[in-house]
């Protein structure tokens, strides 16, 4: 059983993000694996809607703020983030619109902001960990 300390909002939203760059981190795989297919159409994640739409309906639930007091945070479910067809790149010949470097780019991108996730992750835990520690005096 999770409690508020461990599934808080700020647990959820970084779990859900590590979720998105997973998923994103295979897709943009597929896409620099397909690059040579004939007739491959590169793909991407949508999320960031998502996720900001989740947000704010967390953000504007309850007008009194009760549950930030009370432990009564709602849990932020499936953001809906979906395999899109990226349309953004122009077709080649071959009718494939994966360009490598651009890929290669959004997958620097994507460990990087995975990275970025992990540590926010590693820091509330070592912060949650000291403060049962009782600060550090024992």
């Amino acid at each position: 059983m999770d409690g508020p300390l461990i599934n808080d909002l700020t647990t959820q939203v970084v779990k859900r993000g590590l979720d998105f760059r997973s998923e994103n981190q295979a897709i943009i795989s597929g896409n620099i694996a397909n690059a040579d297919t004939p007739g491959y159409v590169g793909q991407e994640l949508a999320f960031k809607h998502q996720l900001q739409t989740a947000l704010t309906n967390i953000r504007e639930a309850p007008e009194d703020g009760r549950w930030m007091i009370d432990d009564e945070i709602p849990e932020i479910r499936d953001t809906g983030a979906e395999r899109i067809r990226d349309l953004s790149t122009p077709m080649g010949n071959d009718l494939n619109n994966v360009e490598v470097d651009k890929e290669f780019g959004k997958l620097t991108g994507n460990a990087l902001e995975f990275e970025a996730l992990s540590t926010m992750l590693h820091k509330k835990s070592a912060l949650l960990k000291y403060a049962i520690a009782d600060g550090g005096d024992r």
